[in-house]
C-alpha cells in the first residue's frame, strides 16, 4: 500500500522524496564516517590519557621504594598498600581515572566503586585479556575490558618483584568508557539533529525547485489527454528550455502532426474505401446485368436452335412442307427467313427434279426399245456377214487351189 501511495504522488513530490531520501543518506554516511573517526580519536586519546595515568600512579608508588610481598600484604618500600588509598585517589583528583592496586589478582587498593558505592576491595579480576597479558605473557595491557560490568579503558601493568622476578601484583588505571564517550552521544545526536535539518530544508528547496520545472508538464498532460481523445486541434504549449520537458514537448509536437496526417490519410482511405466500394457495386450491377443479358440470350439462341433442329430434323425426314413460323429474336428473324427460303428453294428443287426424272424416265423406256430394235438389226446383219464370209472364205479356197494349179502347170 505504501509503495502505491507513493507511485499516486505527483513526480515532482515524489522527486523530491528520493532527494531527501538520498541527501538523508549521505547526511548519515558523513555523520557515521565523522562518529566513526571521532570514536577513534576519543578512543586513542583516552589510550594516550591512560597512559599519562599509568605513569603517575607507578611514579607515586615506586617513590615509595621497590614493591615486596610479605605474606598477604604488599608494600611499596615500606609503605604498606593494603588498604592505603592514597595513591589511587590522587591520581582520580589528578587525572580523573579510577585507579586501582592489586595484590596477586585481587583489589586492595582501589576507587573502583561497587554498585552500592563502595570501593571494591577484595574483588577479583576477571580472566579474560588483560589477565592473561598480566600473568601469563608479563605484559602490560592496553584496550576495553569490563570491570564489575561496565565497559572501561584500560592499562593494566604488572608489579613484578626484582628479588624473585614474580608477578606480584597490578597497577590498573581506566577510565568508563560511557563518561567518556558522552562526547559522541552529544555528537551523534547533533549530528542526527543538523542532519535531518538539511534534509528537510533540501528537500524543500528541491521541491519547490521541482515544481517550477515541472510545471510545464501540467500543460503537456493536458495537451496529450485531448489529443489521446482524439481533439488532433489540441496547442501544444511551447517550452523555449533545451532540456528534456522541451524535448518532450517536441515529441508531443510530433506526435500531433502524426495524428493530423493520419487523420488526414484515414480521411482519404475512407473516401478511397467509399469510391472502391461504388466501383465495386456498379461493377456488380454491370456484371449481373450483363449476366442477364447473356442468360437471355442464351434462352433466345436455346429457342432458335431448337426451332432449327426440329427444322432440320423434319428435313431429314423429307418433309419439305416443314416451315418455322415461332416468332424468334430479331437479331434470329434473318435466319428463320433464310431457313424457311431455303427450304422453299429445295422444295422447289426437288419438284424440278422430280418432273424431269419423269422425262427422263420416258426418254429411257424410249432408248430402251431403240436399242432392242437395233439389237435385232444387228443381230440379223451379223447373220448375213457370218454367210458372206462363208463364201468368201469358199472363193478365197478356189482361187489359192487355181494358183496352185496354175503353179504346177508352169
Amino acid at each position: 500500500m505504501k509503495k502505491l501511495f507513493l507511485f499516486r504522488l505527483p513526480i515532482a513530490t515524489r522527486l523530491a522524496i528520493v532527494g531527501v531520501l538520498i541527501v538523508g543518506a549521505a547526511v548519515a554516511a558523513s555523520v557515521l564516517v565523522s562518529i566513526q573517526a571521532a570514536d577513534k580519536a576519543m578512543r586513542e586519546r583516552a589510550q594516550s590519557s591512560l597512559s599519562v595515568n599509568i605513569n603517575l600512579l607507578r611514579d607515586i608508588l615506586a617513590a615509595k621504594g621497590e614493591p615486596k610481598l610479605e605474606g598477604d600484604k604488599l608494600y611499596f618500600g615500606n609503605e604498606l598498600v593494603n588498604g592505603n588509598f592514597a595513591a589511587v585517589d590522587k591520581v582520580k583528583a589528578l587525572a580523573g581515572s579510577v585507579a586501582t592496586v592489586f595484590m596477586g589478582d585481587v583489589r586492595v587498593a582501589t576507587n573502583v566503586q561497587k554498585a552500592d558505592g563502595s570501593r571494591a576491595v577484595g574483588t577479583k579480576l576477571a580472566a579474560g585479556p588483560a589477565y592473561d597479558a598480566v600473568f601469563r605473557d608479563r605484559k602490560t595491557y592496553s584496550g576495553a575490558a569490563d570491570i564489575l560490568g561496565l565497559p572501561y579503558f584500560t592499562i593494566y601493568e604488572p608489579i613484578i618483584q626484582k628479588s624473585s622476578n614474580q608477578v606480584i601484583g597490578i597497577l590498573f588505571v581506566g577510565i568508563r568508557q560511557a563518561d567518556f564517550l558522552v562526547v559522541i552521544d552529544e555528537m551523534i545526536w547533533g549530528n542526527v539533529i543538523a542532519g535531518f535539518l538539511i534534509a528537510l530544508v533540501g528537500g524543500a528547496v528541491l521541491l519547490l525547485v521541482l515544481r517550477r520545472m515541472m510545471k510545464p508538464l501540467g500543460s503537456l498532460k493536458a495537451a496529450m489527454h485531448r489529443l489521446a481523445s482524439g481533439d488532433i486541434e489540441a496547442t501544444i504549449p511551447v517550452i523555449r528550455s533545451r532540456d528534456e520537458i522541451a524535448a518532450m514537448a517536441d515529441a508531443v509536437g510530433v506526435l500531433r502532426s502524426a495524428a493530423i496526417e493520419k487523420a488526414e490519410l484515414e480521411t482519404a482511405a475512407v473516401a478511397q474505401a467509399r469510391l472502391i466500394e461504388d466501383t465495386r457495386r456498379a461493377t456488380e450491377s454491370e456484371r449481373l446485368t450483363g449476366a442477364q443479358q447473356q442468360l437471355e440470350q442464351a434462352k433466345e439462341l436455346e429457342k432458335v436452335v431448337t426451332e432449327l433442329a426440329r427444322g432440320l430434323a423434319e428435313l431429314s425426314y423429307g418433309n419439305l412442307t416443314h416451315r418455322i413460323e415461332a416468332s424468334v429474336p430479331a437479331a434470329y428473324e434473318q435466319l428463320r427467313d433464310d431457313f424457311n427460303a431455303t427450304v422453299d428453294r429445295l422444295s422447289s428443287t426437288v419438284r424440278t427434279i422430280q418432273t424431269t426424272s419423269a422425262d427422263v424416265g420416258l426418254a429411257a423406256r424410249e432408248i430402251t426399245m431403240g436399242a432392242d430394235d437395233l439389237s435385232k438389226r444387228t443381230e440379223e446383219q451379223a447373220s448375213s456377214l457370218e454367210e458372206t464370209a462363208a463364201t468368201t472364205e469358199e472363193l478365197a479356197a478356189s482361187v489359192k487351189a487355181s494358183a496352185q494349179a496354175s503353179r504346177q502347170a508352169a
